[in-house]
């Protein structure tokens, strides 16, 4: 049986990215109305069907989705607080509902496990890395990886601050024009 029906009726909301941070169960999920967006399950009492799960920010508002995902705990070496990030987008200079990626890229969030905690991780995040999702998705589990009390996550910088020549950029695949090496 499920533990929680986000999206009511035949759908599935498909789940993806799970992982356990202060008491409740976080991942990206569709309801249906939302798209894929992060929310998080808190468990109650001692049967598996109790608890109940809510949508922890609707990062890209409306019905198409941020793409949370890779979620990842880390301390921060700062504060010493215990934070929850991911990649998702805004939706700023992104063109249709399922692109999870604007013209610089996705951003990088993180939370403290509530609404009112979850941000930008960093400043300079604006829709500017491009994240190397094929290859951090052919990992197990699918996360950043952190290593001594730092972040760590394949991605270029994006367009942020380059000047387009007046002939466009050129390029041999896909890949280099993006800049993912």
């Amino acid at each position: 049986a499920p533990i929680v029906d986000i999206m009511t009726g035949r759908g599935s909301s498909n789940p993806e990215y799970l992982i356990f941070f202060k008491g409740a169960l976080y991942f990206q999920a569709d309801d249906g109305t939302h798209g894929k967006e992060p929310w998080r399950w808190f468990p109650s009492g001692s049967t598996c069907s109790s608890g109940y799960a809510e949508l922890l920010m609707d990062v890209r508002p409306g019905f198409a989705s941020s793409g949370a995902s890779f979620f990842t705990t880390m301390t921060s070496r700062h504060s010493g607080t215990d934070y929850l990030y991911f990649s998702a987008t805004d939706g700023r200079y992104t063109v249709g509902v399922d692109s999870v990626e604007g013209w610089g890229g996705s951003q990088i969030w993180r939370t403290d496990g509530t609404k009112g905690g979850t941000k930008r991780a960093f400043q300079k995040t604006d829709n500017d890395l491009y994240i190397d999702k094929k290859w951090i998705s052919m990992d197990y589990p699918r996360r950043f990886h952190v290593y001594e009390d730092a972040l760590y996550l394949p991605a270029s910088y994006g367009l942020h601050d380059v000047v387009v020549p007046k002939q466009g950029f050129r390029a041999q695949n896909t890949e280099s024009l993006r800049g993912i090496d």
